[in-house]
């Protein structure tokens, strides 16, 4: 028992009588595990943040002054990048510099941080383009970046330069595992978003099987923008759960919610025989196909579902080679079709 109790405990924080899930917990494979007994567990989804820089570009003259800047007029980026059209070559020479907002007079007061890459297209006299390159680098808090180019064919003619400030990689939202353990096999579940203080948090939770292929996914099921999921515990007394921020379907960090939430477990009785959720209906054959039945992908459970569900195509029959059930469980699904649950 004392081995159980740190075992929980490496695993999660205990503060005043609640279960806190740890870090990082963001994907399947990092799921946090709650042992025996532990039915709840409370974590902060957090936003994901972006190291894109809101940049500041300046045009040198033949003597290093800015003459001209600007702040936002990039054609590409995320709005916060700069761009200049036609500036002068100097003689042949182009020299422009790169700050963070709001640095207007390029001494390095900003805090801006993130790549960001420039292009330069290039016209002579005429307006005719006669070169085209760009450049990759780091802007650092503090810092100012000079760029300085040079070449005789592009005397008495004109720049065009542009930054785009997204190739850098964005920190994605958090997104939070739980594996629930030591469950009753084919007792009926429910596992309910909650909070102890409503705010505007709008969840989403998702129910994995034991190979983490996604299930099903609820939004708003519990009320108030929180999310709640029923269905049977398999034969492995184990359950998985992703909760995520609107509109993460896909369960990636897609989201900009910020809140603290409990996603809570509650166990019934055992289910009755071919109910994968709460009722006996169409959907139960969908919690099959995906793997949500007490034993996943078995040809038994399909069997017990169909002897149960009048809905079901009598001519079905279910066999455990895996190219043959795939047919059956087809069929059974265009029969189905017209059943489906509208969410």
């Amino acid at each position: 028992m004392r081995a159980k109790f740190w075992l929980v405990m490496s695993l999660c924080f205990f503060m005043g009588g609640e279960i806190f899930a740890a870090e990082p917990n963001e994907d399947f494979g990092q799921a946090t595990i709650l042992g025996a007994g532990v039915l709840s567990a409370t974590d902060t989804l957090t936003p994901g943040t972006t190291s894109y820089p809101d940049t500041v570009l300046g045009i040198r003259d033949m003597f290093g002054e800015i003459y001209f800047f600007n702040d936002d007029d990039s054609p590409v980026g995320d709005g916060r990048a700069s761009g200049v059209a036609g500036a002068s070559t100097n003689s042949g020479s182009i020299d422009f510099a790169v700050s963070g907002y709001p640095d207007e007079f390029f001494f390095g007061d900003h805090g801006q941080f993130g790549e960001f890459e420039v292009f330069v297209d290039v016209y002579d006299f005429f307006g005719d383009p006669v070169d085209s390159f760009s450049e990759v680098r780091t802007l650092q808090p503090g810092t100012v970046e000079d760029f300085s180019y040079s070449n005789f064919e592009w005397i008495s003619g004109s720049y065009d330069v542009y930054i785009d400030n997204t190739i850098g990689p964005p920190n994605v939202a958090d997104v939070d595992f739980y594996t629930f353990t030591a469950l009753t096999p084919v007792s009926s579940f429910s596992a309910e978003v909650t909070q102890t203080v409503s705010t505007s948090f709008d969840s989403v939770l998702g129910w994995f099987n034991s190979a983490g292929v996604l299930i099903e996914t609820d939004d708003d099921d519990a009320g108030n923008n929180l999310s709640l999921i029923e269905g049977i515990v398999p034969a492995g007394g184990k359950l998985t759960f992703a909760v995520s921020g609107y509109d993460d379907f896909n369960f990636e960090g897609a989201h900009s919610e910020d809140a603290e939430y409990t996603l809570e477990l509650t166990l019934g009785s055992a289910g009755v025989a071919g109910d994968f959720d709460s009722d006996v209906d169409g959907r139960d054959f969908l919690r099959w196909q995906r793997g949500g039945s007490p034993t996943p992908y078995s040809a038994a459970d399909l069997t017990t579902w169909r002897n149960a569900y009048p809905g079901a195509l009598v001519g079905v029959t279910a066999v455990p080679e895996p190219t043959t059930l795939w047919l059956v469980a087809m069929a059974a699904y265009v029969g189905l079709r017209p059943l489906r649950r509208q969410r």
